[in-house]
């Protein structure tokens, strides 16, 4: 590759997960880092004296999703929100609740366990994961929505509280059990009575459907496996013959926002370096 003549454009950094390329990657950064140890003692003259330990690496990227390998962003038309009660059979209550952006929050704790025998390259487990979300939509309907009045009773009674999330059609959900940190409703004289909605996970999080981005669907699958997997990450750049690096990761933060106008975007997906970061040169 020929020697660079000024500043390198970030852009040209791509960032792929199981092989798949994360589509619509707006921006990237590598940290790479390391504990250091004082050593000082009286022989070393008054210098202070520092030693190495663990090694540690991530990876940090914006998104937006896109449908495989086409160029063009994802509408988040098509949005749900749905509730359930267990003491009633199906349908789920959509009630006249209509979506405007739903944000899901995903979360998984890094849990390190390097010891002598691992050398000094970090070694993680997957700790506890979680999920928020949050919902903001209108209803024009507040005396007859059936959605909504399961919602309050759950609210009042301090109870969890089954929904089921998904977007693009039915193309992908998540279903759990949620406590309902925070309900709100307003009422202006002159628009749409809206509601705005703020879950956490209670128990186990599943999710279902193709997330339509194979690289992001791969991040996912993996924090949502039983038990949650590794995943192998390369940052690299498009040309031949330069600088990439590649390792295995865990994922330990994730948000997606899904507008009812805009594109689906995802954003602080953040990957925490499991095992040995390795440099070598793009094919």
């Amino acid at each position: 590759m020929p020697a660079p003549t000024g500043p390198q454009v970030g852009i040209d950094f791509l960032i792929t997960a199981g092989g798949n390329t994360i589509g619509g990657r707006r921006g990237a950064t590598l940290n790479l880092g390391s504990d250091t140890e004082d050593v000082t003692n009286a022989d070393q003259n008054s210098w202070q004296e520092t030693l190495n330990n663990l090694r540690e690496w991530s990876i940090e990227a914006d998104a937006l999703w896109l449908e495989g390998a086409t160029p063009a962003a994802i509408s988040g038309q098509g949005a749900t929100f749905k509730v359930w009660n267990a003491t009633l059979a199906p349908p789920a209550y959509e009630g006249p609740l209509h979506v405007r952006t739903i944000t899901r929050d995903i979360a998984a704790g890094a849990i390190q366990i390097a010891s002598q025998t691992t050398g000094r390259d970090p070694e993680n487990l997957y700790g506890v994961r979680s999920v928020s979300a949050s919902i903001d939509a209108y209803y024009v309907d507040p005396e007859n929505n059936s959605a909504l009045e399961q919602l309050l009773a759950a609210r009042a009674a301090g109870e969890a509280i089954d929904c089921k999330a998904t977007w693009g059609g039915e193309g992908s959900e998540l279903q759990a059990n949620w406590t309902i940190a925070d309900l709100s409703i307003e009422a202006p004289y002159d628009e749409a009575t809206t509601v705005s909605i703020s879950l956490e996970s209670d128990g186990t999080v599943t999710q279902a459907g193709a997330n339509r981005d194979v690289g992001l669907d791969a991040l996912l699958s993996a924090i949502f496996a039983e038990p949650p997997t590794d995943l192998a990450i390369v940052f690299k750049t498009a040309a031949t013959g330069a600088t990439q690096w590649s390792g295995n990761t865990i994922l330990t933060q994730l948000s997606v926002e899904i507008p009812f106008d805009g594109a689906v975007n995802v954003s602080g997906i953040t990957r925490t370096g499991d095992g040995a970061l390795t440099r070598g040169l793009t094919a």
